[in-house]
C-alpha cells in the first residue's frame, strides 16, 4: 500500500487545528513540530537527536537501572552519624586481633544494606575521635565490608593518633546488601582505646561515616 502524504503548499506550514480553530499541531516548513498543548505518549518515545527541556518543572520520573552515567558521577551517598554523649568522655575499646566495629553511645559506626553496581568505585570516609597513646601494642584500623576486612592505616604503639580513614576500591562484581563499618583491631592483643570528650557547652560531638558509589 502506498504512503499517504499530507503536504502543504510550498513554503507553508502544516497546521492541525483544534475544535476552536486554533493550531493544535504545527509542522513547520523545516520539519520542526510544535504541540500547542500537553502531549501524552502511551508507548515508548525514541529520540535519536538532542533533547532540550526548557521548562522549570520537568517531571522525569524515576531513573531506571538501564540509565548510563558518566565516569566520576556519584551514584549514591549514604551517611551514618553518632551523636556523642554530652559532657562525658566517649570511648571505644578493643583488644581483639580480629578487630571490632567502632562504636560508642551503644551505636555502631556503620551503614547497612549497601549495594553497588558491577565495576563501580566504593569510597568510604570516616572520623572517630583519637586513640590514646598508652600500651605497647600496635593497632590497625580501616573498614569492614560484609565479612571482609580492609586494613587502611596503622597505629604505632604508645603514640596518640586521630582516627580518620579514607578507603576506595573498585568492586568488579559489585556489592549486594552488605554492611559497611568502621573497624579497629589490636594485633598484639594489647587494648587500644578510642577517646573523644564532648564539651557540651562549646560544641556538639559527632562521629561520622560516608559511603559512596561512584561510576567508573
Amino acid at each position: 500500500m502506498a504512503d499517504m502524504i499530507i503536504k502543504p503548499s510550498s513554503g507553508n506550514n502544516l497546521v492541525v487545528q483544534g475544535g476552536d480553530s486554533s493550531p493544535a499541531i504545527t509542522v513547520a516548513n523545516t520539519g520542526t513540530t510544535t504541540f500547542a498543548e500537553n502531549a501524552t505518549m502511551s508507548g515508548t518515545l525514541g529520540v535519536t537527536g538532542n533533547t532540550t527541556l526548557s521548562g522549570t518543572a520537568n517531571n522525569l520520573g524515576t531513573i531506571t537501572s538501564a540509565t548510563t552515567f558518566p565516569a566520576g558521577h556519584v551514584i549514591q551517598s549514604k551517611t551514618k552519624e553518632i551523636q556523642l554523649t554530652d559532657g562525658e568522655s566517649n570511648y571505644c575499646t578493643t583488644n581483639a586481633t580480629a578487630g571490632s566495629v567502632i562504636n560508642t553511645a551503644s551505636t555502631n559506626l556503620e551503614v547497612t544494606g549497601f549495594s553497588s553496581g558491577s565495576g563501580n568505585l566504593v569510597k568510604v570516609d570516616w572520623s572517630a575521635g583519637a586513640v590514646n597513646g598508652t600500651g605497647a601494642g600496635n593497632g590497625i584500623f580501616g573498614v569492614k565490608i560484609g565479612s571482609t576486612i580492609y586494613s587502611c592505616n596503622f597505629l604505632i604503639a604508645s603514640k596518640a593518633q586521630t582516627m580518620t580513614c579514607n578507603f576506595a576500591m573498585v568492586f568488579g562484581s559489585g556489592l549486594s546488601n552488605v554492611t559497611v563499618a568502621a573497624w579497629i583491631a589490636a594485633p598484639n592483643t594489647v587494648t587500644r582505646t578510642m577517646y573523644h570528650h564532648d564539651y557540651n557547652s562549646w560544641y556538639t560531638g559527632v562521629w561520622s561515616m560516608t559511603v559512596q558509589e561512584i561510576q567508573q
